[in-house]
């Protein structure tokens, strides 16, 4: 997507928003660049974003776009700070503003210190998962393939905590490349989104 096309994205998902305001939203990309206008679209005055993800995408550019999916991490920032988990590789910039900066927790496997992280955001987040995040046994049709990764059962943990503790104002689920000799990637990306719905309902009535 270019620059026109996320606002297009935002206003969008702000119609749905204003249409439907009891209801809850997930969207399917796509890029991962389509997360920030996204973001903007559910912003809140104190809202943290949960971010599972191969990459930090924290480049302020990346092949002369700021708009790049790999700044996507970098152009949510001003919403709110980030927690990410599987993240495995990273440009010296991105590695350079993680040391630098509080705003981002970026995680290489689901820990005691990324679940203390993710209980210290504030209360609303943003949910987002790239397919990547995963690891290529359980996910293997994405763009941006990385060995490591993060297990069925870990995403299972990450999503639960997400739920039951905090208030999530929309997700997002991005960067499949399905693939025909591939079911089983597409099959589990679907059944992910399903059990992001499925946790959405068992914990909305606790909150």
């Amino acid at each position: 997507p270019n620059i026109t096309d996320l606002a297009s994205i935002t206003r969008a998902a702000r119609e749905l928003r204003a249409k439907y305001p009891n209801s809850f939203f997930g969207f399917i990309g796509g890029e991962h660049s389509i997360t920030p206008a996204l973001i903007e679209a559910f912003k809140r005055p104190a809202m943290g974003i949960v971010w599972i993800d191969a990459h930090a995408d924290l480049r302020t550019e990346f092949h002369g776009r700021t708009d790049n999916h790999a700044c996507a991490g970098r152009n949510s920032l001003q919403y709110g700070p980030i927690v990410q988990v599987g993240i495995r590789t990273l440009a010296v910039e991105e590695w350079s503003y993680l040391k630098s900066s509080d705003r981002v927790k970026a995680h290489r496997h689901w820990s005691t210190q990324a679940r203390d992280d993710i209980m210290a955001l504030p209360d609303e987040v943003y949910l987002t998962v790239d397919f990547d995040g995963f690891s290529p046994e359980v996910i293997r049709a994405v763009g941006t393939p990385e060995p490591g990764g993060l297990y069925w059962e870990q995403v299972m943990e990450i999503l639960e905590t997400v739920f039951r503790y905090k208030t999530v104002v929309a997700f997002d689920a991005v960067e499949l490349c399905p693939n025909d000799a591939d079911i089983a990637s597409s099959f589990t990306a679907a059944r992910l989104v399903y059990k992001v719905l499925n946790y959405h309902t068992r914990f909305a009535g606790d909150r």
